[in-house]
């Protein structure tokens, strides 16, 4: 009889404790925002963009594609990069070979 009391005090107990807890972190983040970076933070903290060597475009590239919405130069694990937008899709030219980069590797990855 002992142990069956011990059983359903534990039950619910955990399940009680469990929803008190669940309840709570809802309302916390109901009601506190995420952090937010401000673009001058990010700035400060981006590298600055190499311009040695940079910037072969060959024309092939930029072919072929609907109007350019948006376009960013960036570094890319220590080689600038443009990142052009059209409307149909996003790609990456490596400005100092002039070539598109298909993929970031999973080491590429990781080192950003």
């Amino acid at each position: 009889m002992v142990m069956r009391w011990l059983f359903l005090l534990h039950r619910y107990l955990g399940i009680g404790v469990l929803m008190v807890m669940w309840c709570v972190s809802g309302v916390v983040m109901m009601y506190v925002s995420y952090p937010a970076l401000d673009a001058n933070a990010r700035i400060k903290k981006l590298l600055p963009i190499e311009w040695r060597g940079c910037c072969k475009i060959p024309d092939a590239l930029l072919a072929g594609a609907g109007p350019i919405e948006n376009a960013q130069i960036e570094m890319l694990v220590g080689r600038p990069v443009l990142h052009l937008r059209d409307t149909t899709h996003s790609r990456l030219v490596d400005l100092i070979a002039g070539a598109a980069i298909d993929r970031v590797s999973p080491a590429q990855a990781a080192t950003v």
